[in-house]
Protein backbone atom coordinates (compact mmCIF):
# COMPACT_ATOMS: atom_id res chain seq x y z
CA UNK A 1 0.00 0.00 0.00
CA UNK A 2 1.37 3.38 -0.95
CA UNK A 3 1.57 6.29 1.47
CA UNK A 4 -1.16 8.07 -0.51
CA UNK A 5 -3.49 5.07 -0.21
CA UNK A 6 -2.72 4.79 3.50
CA UNK A 7 -3.55 8.47 4.06
CA UNK A 8 -6.81 8.03 2.14
CA UNK A 9 -7.85 5.05 4.25
CA UNK A 10 -6.88 6.88 7.44
CA UNK A 11 -8.99 9.91 6.47
CA UNK A 12 -11.93 7.65 5.64
CA UNK A 13 -11.72 5.88 8.99
CA UNK A 14 -11.52 9.21 10.81
CA UNK A 15 -14.67 10.43 9.04
CA UNK A 16 -16.49 7.16 9.71
CA UNK A 17 -15.65 7.47 13.42
CA UNK A 18 -17.87 10.58 13.63
CA UNK A 19 -21.40 9.54 14.56
CA UNK A 20 -23.72 9.58 11.55
CA UNK A 21 -21.01 10.72 9.14
CA UNK A 22 -20.95 7.47 7.17
CA UNK A 23 -24.65 7.81 6.40
CA UNK A 24 -24.27 11.50 5.49
CA UNK A 25 -21.41 10.71 3.10
CA UNK A 26 -23.42 7.95 1.42
CA UNK A 27 -26.46 10.23 1.17
CA UNK A 28 -24.32 12.98 -0.37
CA UNK A 29 -22.81 10.56 -2.85
CA UNK A 30 -26.28 9.50 -3.95
CA UNK A 31 -27.61 13.08 -4.27
CA UNK A 32 -27.92 14.44 -7.79
CA UNK A 33 -26.19 17.72 -8.57
CA UNK A 34 -29.59 19.31 -9.27
CA UNK A 35 -30.61 18.66 -5.66
CA UNK A 36 -27.49 20.31 -4.22
CA UNK A 37 -27.44 23.84 -2.94
CA UNK A 38 -24.63 26.32 -3.31
CA UNK A 39 -22.93 27.39 -0.08
CA UNK A 40 -20.24 29.87 0.82
CA UNK A 41 -17.32 27.75 2.05
CA UNK A 42 -16.03 30.69 4.10
CA UNK A 43 -19.02 30.25 6.42
CA UNK A 44 -17.61 26.88 7.50
CA UNK A 45 -14.03 27.94 8.16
Amino acid sequence: MSEEEYKGWKATLELYSIGGMKEKLIEGKNTSIEECEEVDIDEFI
